[in-house]
């Protein structure tokens, strides 16, 4: 063995690739390893060896009959500075799992929510770290195409909308929604536009208040196939009353696994979504037949209504709640979510003779929360508790790149950890077909808090309701201040005093300062991080 691996490394590798030295690898591979043999003709042997500044290194080989088929070498990190070589093997199964019919590109994306698209002007995202740009025609048609002009290879969203079609912003190059390129300025009258000029598109359809894209390019598919979200919650007597979506920097299959959890809401969130002392064990389990069947989805809890379903590729609901994963692209996603209350108010009427009214203040308390209150003021809530989780969840993340196996990574003992556990069953055998999955494992350098946590880039800027709330904030703290500050003035002029008596000025003062104190607050909630996140 130790002669195979000499040979491995003196043959295989190579510095420039692996960014190594071979013979670092030749020694600290000789100086220890373990090996079990394996009477499949298929094994994947993995090594830890540690080097002298204490940073842990993983190597596996993947053989078949005495044949090298894959090397790899990664870097971990080395979380309890535990010397003690380990060794893992897995047969063909690995090589069974990677044979999936998955195709992560043909499938419906929701990308944006229904309040949040432009109407007059592009809109610029990405999926799978594929640029695109949306907009909505006059005919009320939404259009996407890649977001990158042939002529120069500049950003269509930085463009603007003629007539219904896609304008460049460098040179002045028109598309239709099909991306076919049908006015070129600086081309004579007559002379045919080669399909080079022309521009991937992909399809794009709005339902259930979302807006959905296929994500395979230049390919066709039935809107009708989206997932009906309002018929399965309509069956539950339920209705969406918010929408809500906020981008993150973390790998969008870690931030479906967060969704899925639900035994850290007690601690979590702490005060908002539950106490410490509710923390106890669940006792869930795994209900097959979802989806029709198909291993696409499962769904966790009691029958006839599970707690909680997944469906491929990104999509997680619960009874009151429903969350759509966007995989953006490398370390970016996207959360898109809906919320749902009973179409009609519990106990709003008599339902029964020993049933009374709802009381005045928890109708009213009702009313206000689940009907009156602005959209920007509720997603000010839904912030925080995503604030709550960032952190945790992206050093989780961070640490996964470098472990790559899961079940190695993680110890799962509860019942609790069912939705986590039943997920990452599920993705290990799509994940060989995922775009970019290599990237999956690339170091990144860890965000400082405040850019992890930014508000504005990662809500506010594409939430029509947040954005224009900001703008008012900022307006009415200026205008608070201002005013304020005249009522102060005024009522030391003896020629107002006698009009308006002194103590009236100085309450609308105060009240004018609470304003701009009050608008301050706002922005600052809906600009930036606030200081006392997991602080409880």
């Amino acid at each position: 063995m130790q002669a195979f691996l000499a040979g491995v490394t003196g043959s295989q590798f190579s510095a420039p690739t692996i960014g190594f030295r071979s013979s670092f690898l030749s020694n600290q591979i000789a100086t220890g390893y373990s090996s079990r043999a394996s009477s499949k003709k298929s094994t994947r042997l993995c090594w830890r060896y540690w080097t002298s500044s204490n940073q842990t290194v993983q190597f596996s080989v993947s053989c078949s009959d005495s044949t090298v088929k894959e090397v790899n070498v990664r870097p971990e990190i080395n979380l309890n500075g535990d010397r003690s070589a380990e060794i893992d093997c897995s047969e063909s199964e690995q090589e069974t799992k990677s044979c999936t019919s998955f195709d992560w590109r043909r499938q419906w994306y929701a990308v944006l929510c229904e309040e949040d698209l432009p109407k007059n002007e592009p809109y610029a995202f990405t999926l799978f770290d594929e640029p695109m740009v949306l907009w909505v025609d006059p005919d009320g048609k939404i259009n996407c195409v890649r977001d990158r002009c042939p002529h120069r290879l500049a950003p269509l969203s930085e463009g603007r909308l003629e007539k219904g079609r896609l304008e460049c912003g460098y040179h002045g190059w028109q598309f239709s929604g099909a991306g076919e390129c049908v006015r070129i300025p600086q081309l004579d009258e007559g002379v045919p536009i080669g399909k080079r000029a022309c521009v991937s598109s992909f399809q794009a359809a709005l339902r259930h208040g979302l807006v959905w894209v296929w994500a395979c390019p230049d390919e066709r598919a039935d809107p009708d196939t989206i997932f009906n979200i309002d018929e399965v919650y309509d069956k539950l007597n339920m209705q969406c009353f918010r929408s809500f979506s906020r981008d993150v920097p973390i790998d969008h299959t870690v931030l479906l696994e967060n969704v899925f959890d639900v035994s850290h809401a007690p601690f979590s969130h702490n005060g908002v979504l539950g106490k410490r002392a509710d923390g106890k064990s669940i006792s869930w389990k795994l209900v097959e037949g979802v989806n029709g069947g198909s291993p696409a989805g499962f769904a966790i809890g009691e029958n006839p209504v599970p707690m909680v379903w997944f469906r491929s590729p990104a999509t997680v609901q619960y009874r009151f709640m429903y969350f759509h994963c966007v995989p953006l692209g490398s370390n970016r996603s996207r959360l898109i979510s809906k919320f749902f209350r009973p179409k009609k108010p519990k106990n709003s009427a008599s339902t029964g003779p020993s049933s009374g009214p709802r009381p005045p203040i928890g109708f009213l308390l009702y009313v206000f929360f689940q009907v009156l209150r602005p959209r920007w003021l509720d997603h000010m809530e839904r912030n925080l508790i995503l604030d709550q989780d960032l952190s945790n969840v992206y050093r989780e993340d961070l640490l996964t790149k470098f472990h790559g196996d899961w079940r190695r990574a993680y110890y799962s003992p509860t019942t609790a950890d069912l939705t986590s556990v039943s997920y990452y069953n599920w993705l290990e055998k799509s994940l060989p077909t995922l775009p970019n999955a290599s990237s999956r494992y690339a170091p990144k350098q860890p965000l400082p808090r405040e850019q992890l946590l930014d508000r504005y880039a990662n809500h506010v800027a594409h939430c029509s309701s947040c954005k224009v709330a900001l703008h008012n904030a900022k307006r009415l703290k200026l205008a608070g201040a201002a005013l304020s500050a005249a009522c102060l003035i005024a009522s030391a002029l003896p020629t107002v005093t006698p009009l308006v008596p002194p103590p009236v000025l100085l309450s609308l003062a105060i009240i004018f300062a609470l304003t701009s104190k009050l608008s301050w607050e706002t922005e600052k909630r809906l600009g930036y991080f606030p200081n006392n996140i997991n602080k409880h």
